[in-house]
């Protein structure tokens, strides 16, 4: 109760030297009253340390280091960052020993994001790549690969061409053991494969990608079934540039051609309905899936209608104004 109520009593300081130097005119003055607000918001993630609240904690002590950044004490909002690091480094620790390795990643995801605004970036990619370890213990596949693509991104800035390799496999791999809802599996594995492509391992890119276009058929055949034809129509669409990316170019064509037809159709309704706007769309639609198919003069010629109409509906509208 105690810990609540020092809670309360400092958020309500925090929130109040805000309001204040919202309202202060002179600089110095709004200055102070965002540093005596940074205090109070100190002060508040210490009750939260000592109830063990780690995760509200630290993202009050990033809040706070940020604030005195930008008020110009960069030593103090450093050693804020830096108890910020030492807090959730203690909080991973102790959730690894409770095998709770969801709140271990998360304390090295947050280790890693003060890291590299305090311009640690080698020490937060390790960071990154430990917390998406600690995810896939988890089983949480998606979040491991969402880290591990971070990181590759980091070490792509920094031209560290192995250890970016080594962090896109990770992730591709974690994608590749998802389980669940195809509509969410079949685009992170399409994601993968990309990814594997990219690194040279063809195998396991053509892997990926053989699994996506079972499930965006499965899918496929339930919008069917449903009487859903654009979403049909989408999934298939997929499920060709998966084909095609996977080397059965035949295959992918046939499924392009159905697609390609239904979207064409779908141009001469809009015709026939005179709804220009409508038309303009399924022409941009109908374009970009003969592009994909390698029909890119049939695309052009389709984008050249839709430009067309777009002027004129702009023309109209202009003379209307």
């Amino acid at each position: 109760a105690k810990v609540a109520e020092d809670a309360m009593e400092y958020k309500k300081a925090a929130d109040f030297y805000f309001r204040a130097a919202d309202f202060a005119e002179m600089e110095p003055e709004k200055q102070g009253f965002t540093i005596a607000a940074a205090d109070a918001l100190e002060n508040l993630a210490d009750t939260y340390e000592e109830a063990k609240a780690f995760d509200k904690a630290i993202t009050l002590l990033r809040k706070v280091g940020g604030l005195y950044h930008a008020s110009g004490d960069e030593e103090l909002g450093s050693r804020i960052n830096d108890r910020a690091i030492k807090m959730s480094l203690r909080w991973s620790e102790e959730a690894k020993k409770k095998r709770d390795f969801l709140s271990a990643g998360n304390a090295l995801a947050e280790v890693a994001q003060v890291m590299h605004s305090e311009g640690d970036s080698p020490e937060a990619i390790r960071m990154m790549m430990e917390a998406g370890n600690l995810y896939e213990r988890s089983n949480l596949f998606e979040k491991a690969g969402n880290i591990y693509d971070a990181a590759q991104e980091a070490y792509k800035l920094q031209r560290l061409t192995s250890a970016r390799k080594q962090a896109i496999m990770k992730a591709a791999e974690a994608y590749m053991k998802m389980d669940g809802k195809p509509e969410i599996v079949a685009p992170l594995l399409v994601k993968a494969g990309n990814m594997l492509s990219e690194i040279g391992s063809d195998m396991k890119a053509r892997w990926a990608l053989k699994r996506a276009n079972e499930l965006f058929g499965q899918l496929a055949e339930r919008a069917a079934a449903e009487k859903d034809s654009q979403s049909e129509m989408s999934y298939l669409r997929y499920q060709a540039m998966c084909l095609k990316k996977w080397g059965k170019a035949e295959q992918a064509e046939e499924i392009y051609k159905t697609v390609i037809s239904y979207f064409l159709g779908q141009v001469k309704a809009d015709e026939e309905s005179e709804n220009k706007e409508f038309q303009a769309q399924s022409l941009e639609e109908a374009a970009d899936v003969l592009e994909e198919a390698g029909r890119s003069t049939e695309a052009k010629g389709h984008l050249e209608r839709a430009l067309e109409i777009y002027v004129q509906l702009a023309d109209e509208c202009s003379t209307q104004g």
